[in-house]
C-alpha cells in the first residue's frame, strides 16, 4: 500500500471511514494476505462479494427513480452499460485505486496492480466497506459521485427513445387510427411536474402522466401506454 495513494483515493471518494481497518481490508489483494501471512491481513474478497450486491441495489434504485416509466427490459439494458467490469475498472483508474491497492511482492512484479479484474474487485470491495461503515445512504452518495457521468449518459440514451412514435405505430397497426393526448392540468410555475397529460385511445383514457413540460408529460404518457397496450394486445 502506498500511503500517498491512499490519501488521494480517500479524497477522491469523498468519504471518511469511521473504521480505517475496513478501508485497509478493502484495498488488500489476496496476494498480499497469502504472501505475507505473518501480518495476519484479511484480503478484500469478502467485501467485494458484499459490494457487488450493494452496487446493484443502489444503481437499480437510482434507475427506477430516474426512469419511472421505463419497463424492465429497458432498465436492464441501461444497467448493463453502467454495472460492468470495464466501467468499474475505468472508475478505479480515475480515482487512483491502483496506487492504493496492497499487493504481495510477487504480484507486484507481474503487473497485477494494473489488471482490470483487480481494480474492479477493489472498487466493489470499497463499496462493501462503505456499506458496513456508513450504511446504504453513504454508498448511494458515493456511487452517485463515481458514476455521475455514466448515469447521465445512460439517461440521455433512454430519453432518446421516442415512445410517442412507437405507440402511434402500435395503435395504427391494431386500430388504423392514431392516439390522442390532452392536457388536463397546468399546475403553474414552481411545480416540478407542471403538466398532466392523458393518453386517449378509442375514446377512452388509457393512462396519464405528468412532466416539467408538455413534451415530457406526453412522452411519459406514451411510455406508460405502450406497456399497457402491448400487454393488452399480446397475441392479437
Amino acid at each position: 500500500m502506498r500511503p500517498a495513494g491512499v490519501v488521494q483515493l480517500v479524497a477522491s471518494l469523498g468519504y471518511a471511514f469511521k473504521d480505517p481497518a475496513l478501508l485497509v481490508e478493502a484495498l488488500t489483494h489476496r496476494s498480499f494476505a497469502h504472501e505475507r501471512p505473518s501480518e495476519g491481513a484479511r484480503h478484500n474478497e469478502r467485501l467485494e462479494f458484499l459490494g457487488d450486491a450493494v452496487l446493484e441495489l443502489v444503481v437499480r434504485h437510482r434507475l427506477l427513480r430516474a426512469h419511472p416509466y421505463a419497463d424492465e427490459g429497458t432498465l436492464s439494458r441501461i444497467r448493463s452499460t453502467i454495472v460492468n467490469g470495464q466501467q468499474l475498472a475505468d472508475t478505479a483508474a480515475r480515482l487512483g485505486v491502483a496506487d492504493a491497492v496492497r499487493l504481495g511482492p510477487a504480484a507486484e512484479k507481474t503487473g497485477t496492480r494494473a489488471r482490470k479484474t483487480v481494480l474492479a474487485g477493489a472498487m466493489e470491495a470499497l463499496l462493501g466497506a462503505i456499506y458496513v461503515d456508513g450504511g446504504l445512504a453513504a454508498v448511494d452518495t458515493v456511487v452517485g459521485h463515481w458514476l455521475e457521468d455514466a448515469l447521465a449518459d445512460a439517461g440521455e440514451g433512454a430519453a432518446r427513445r421516442d415512445f410517442k412514435t412507437e405507440l402511434q405505430m402500435l395503435v395504427q397497426k391494431h386500430l388504423k387510427e392514431v392516439p390522442t393526448y390532452r392536457t388536463t392540468e397546468d399546475r403553474g410555475e414552481g411545480h416540478e411536474d407542471r403538466f398532466l397529460v392523458e393518453l386517449v385511445v378509442e375514446g377512452r383514457v388509457v393512462t396519464a402522466a405528468s412532466g416539467r413540460n408538455k413534451k415530457e408529460a406526453t412522452q411519459r404518457a406514451a411510455a406508460a401506454g405502450l406497456s399497457i397496450l402491448e400487454v393488452q394486445w399480446a397475441g392479437r
